[in-house]
């Protein structure tokens, strides 16, 4: 079973700083404490609230500002506070388990990544 996104609910951004690498990101969710301070490289983040059924795995792709971050949602762009994103990651142990009930088109875009 997919999850569902409910697309006409996102809060576009309009206007955002993209990361120009994977180096820049990592560094951003760093200080944003989305990404532990000891991890050098990328880790799924989630996220489950008003616009989807379930967990689903987002992608930071860039910020607003230190606290409003910008993340993809099955190709849509959505703002959020970082907070809010923080709070919504699973227990490091029950990442399979929602790894496994993810739509496989977000699950195959995370990897091209």
């Amino acid at each position: 079973m997919q999850n569902i996104i409910n697309v006409w609910g996102l809060i576009p951004p309009d206007h955002f700083t993209e990361f120009k690498d994977n180096n820049e990101k990592i560094e951003f969710l760093k200080k944003a404490k989305l990404l532990p301070k000891t991890e050098s490289e990328l880790r799924p983040l989630f996220y489950r609230g008003l616009y989807s059924d379930d967990y689903c795995i987002c992608d930071v792709v860039g910020y607003q500002s230190n606290e409003t971050v910008v993340i993809s949602l099955d190709n849509h762009l959505h703002c959020i506070n970082k907070d809010c994103l923080k709070e919504m990651q699973p227990y490091v142990k029950d990442i399979d388990n929602f790894t496994n009930n993810i739509p496989k088109y977000l699950i195959n875009r995370k990897q091209e990544s």
